[in-house]
């Protein structure tokens, strides 16, 4: 295979479901490469909770790996790796049962323009024909897949692989590279048809290859490493390859075949908006895409160099304000001290608080937004600190995690005021608190959030209060007659006085207001209370003893007594919940929200996701708690929502009244 020369490190980004073996295979390339790690890799085969990084060499060529998290909670992670990253390796088991598990990862690649192949782990488990598993792969990936090799079998299991652009055969051995052997006879004719397949769709991008098939010329091997190596630079096919990591096959094949595709990194500063005649020889363009908080250090902001060369006490520009570097760290391992990083290479920099994710070391502006496109939270738990000395630890480590993980926000209940914080599921919220108690050594206490209830009334009334108090020297008085009734739905308080002849004077009819406004933070069922009107109809004052105090007591105690005449009722939040599934799984997803007092609104295909639907929905927010569980649980992890408040519903009944009955409690 012919290699394009390389002179600067090439980045790629091992992503792929829980279980597929993104580790392992990054262990396994490691020791097939020339040089070792100069670090060691997580130990043991624990959930990746965390995007790791090695560095390595191959055939001369230098390589940094970001082995990312498999859980789908943990999405926002992988895809912060991927933009940076020269090619993606999509890491799935030989099984098309969980193909379906990949979808977020092509379309995300697909839709950002990232070169990626395939690679199918633990062949040796494959129980099903490859055919069958690279059909249900095309499904779900909105480019041309193009397999790389054709597996053959011996005594029924699969033994090795014939390369469809060289047609050379390899044989696996047992803890040992792949030994190259004669093409089995009975792989001869299916190894032709798969080769004219892949001709054929690499025809589709070239004229010249397509002209060699009409003339029934086939194309040699050379030509078609090159149009590989361009159609995958160009994000245009997905080669397939197959092997395990386990028993260190397939191995080589694949870091031969990076080393010939992966586009440079100059050409994926291209696909950044980072590349071309605008940017000057020389300048340093260095682009913040993860950050940490590292005992001993602080916080570690690790970036990729596009352009120039990176030093510690280098003067740039980062959002239109001057900075100077502070120490540039390895990105792995110990974290040891480098003197320059240059084009293709990644550092994590340390004592630049400035630095965040996002932010573009060199550029004029701030393109953060740009570069975000975080995760939207699905998924929320109350914390509250266990001491009470830890609070202020508390909300220090909140801030750290969140400007760390974008998929993570902060929110404050102000009815109850506490602390909620969002995420996309258990798991991501568990590594959460897991991080507060060893890393900043604040124990959390967790819960359900609670749901916003509001009350309103049904009725209108006339009240009239009169308010005296003597207690020697000055007394209290104030007498006032209000009009109480509804708003409507969404209105708010509309606050308005009719009084006339100065009954009421004007210096204390603001004073009536507050009062009216400090009796609705707690209605007579216990919660705050929306849409009322009330209007000061009339009342009465004494020229010593009245005041503003007096007054809003008045109020207070007039609204009081009217709402409890006035039939209060309860109401909930409602959301607006668009769902999107495969569409395998729209039916049992929609008894899912329908069982959950949701009242359907609509039902599409999902935009740009072939083989998704799209279900929209009035769901009560009370009903949303745990939503995003069931629903991955019922579409292997992949289904996903959107909320957004639409409005407020009355709640009767049963269900009301243990609501009342939990709140009074």
């Amino acid at each position: 295979m012919p290699a394009r020369t390389q002179s600067h490190p090439r980045v790629a980004a091992l992503v792929g479901p829980h279980l597929s073996g993104k580790t392992t295979l990054l262990e396994a390339m490691i020791s097939a490469a020339e040089a070792r790690a100069p670090e060691p890799l997580r130990g043991g085969r624990s959930m990746t909770l965390e995007t790791e990084i090695a560095e390595t060499t191959f055939l001369g060529d230098t390589w940094t790996f970001i082995d990312c998290p498999g859980s789908i909670e943990l999405l926002q992670l992988s895809q912060d790796a991927l933009k940076i990253a020269d090619i993606a390796i999509l890491v799935c088991e030989p099984t098309s049962q969980k193909v379906l598990t990949l979808a977020p990862y092509l379309h995300f690649m697909d839709a950002h323009q990232i070169p990626h192949v395939i690679f199918i782990n633990k062949i040796e488990t494959a129980t099903e024909p490859v055919a069958d598993l690279i059909e249900a792969l095309r499904n779900v990936s909105d480019r041309p897949l193009v397999l790389r090799e054709l597996p053959f079998r011996e005594k029924g299991e699969i033994a090795g692989f014939v390369d469809l652009v060289s047609e050379k055969a390899w044989h696996f051995r047992p803890g040992a590279r792949s030994e190259v052997v004669k093409m089995p006879s009975a792989v001869v004719a299916p190894e032709m048809d798969a080769r004219a397949a892949l001709v054929e769709t690499l025809a589709d991008f070239d004229d010249g290859l397509l002209e060699k098939l009409l003339e029934d010329i086939m194309p040699d091997a050379n030509e078609l490493y090159e149009q590989l190596a361009h159609d995958v630079e160009d994000d245009l096919v997905v080669p397939v390859f197959l092997g395990s990591a386990d028993q260190n096959n397939g191995i080589s094949r694949l870091l031969k075949c990076l080393r010939h595709d992966a586009p440079a990194p100059e050409k994926t500063a291209e696909r950044l908006g980072l590349g071309g005649a605008d940017v000057a020889d020389n300048q340093v363009l260095a682009r913040v895409w993860r950050t940490s908080f590292e005992p001993f250090i602080g916080k570690l902001s690790y970036c990729r160099v596009f352009s120039g060369a990176m030093h510690q006490g280098d003067d740039v520009v980062v959002a239109g304000e001057k900075m100077t570097i502070g120490a540039v760290h390895a990105p792995h391992g110990k974290h040891t001290r480098l003197t320059a990083v240059g084009v293709g290479g990644m550092a994590a920099i340390s004592r630049c608080d400035e630095l965040a994710s996002g932010h573009l070391i060199g550029g004029a502006e701030d393109d953060r937004v740009a570069w975000l496109d975080a995760l939207e939270p699905v998924y929320g738990l109350v914390l509250a600190a266990v001491r009470q000395q830890d609070e202020v630890k508390l909300g220090t480590a909140l801030h750290h995690l969140i400007e760390a993980d974008a998929s993570l926000q902060l929110a404050y209940d102000k009815d109850h005021h506490e602390v909620v914080l969002r995420g996309q599921g258990e798991v991501h919220l568990r590594k959460a608190t897991a991080l507060l108690a060893s890393q900043y050594h604040v124990e959390v206490a967790t819960r359900t959030p609670r749901v916003p209830y509001r009350e309103t009334i049904r009725l209108a009334t006339d009240q009239h209060y009169r308010y005296r108090r003597q207690t020697g020297g000055h007394g209290q008085f104030a007498d006032v007659q209000l009009h109480v009734g509804p708003n409507e739905r969404g209105g708010g308080l509309a606050f308005s006085d009719a009084v006339v002849g100065g009954a009421v004077p004007k210096k204390y009819i603001p004073a009536v207001e507050k009062g009216v406004v400090e009796f609705m933070d707690r209605g007579p069922l216990g919660f705050p209370v929306v849409d009322l009107k009330v209007q000061l109809m009339d009342g009465k004052f004494h020229a010593v003893d009245s005041s503003d105090m007096a007054f809003k007591t008045a109020a207070v105690l007039a609204m009081r007594d009217a709402l409890a005449a006035c039939e209060p009722v309860l109401l909930e939040p409602v959301h607006k919940v668009v769902v999107d599934v495969p569409s395998d799984f729209s039916s049992p997803v929609r008894k899912v929200v329908m069982g959950r007092r949701g009242q359907l609104l609509g039902f599409e295909q999902r935009p740009g996701w072939h083989g998704w639907d799209r279900l929209i929905a009035h769901l009560p927010e009370s009903e949303m708690g745990n939503l995003i569980l069931e629903v991955r649980a019922l579409t292997q992890s992949v289904g996903t929502y959107h909320a957004e408040f639409d409005h407020m519903a009355e709640l009767s009944g049963r269900m009301a009244d243990e609501v009342v009955a939990a709140q009074k409690s």
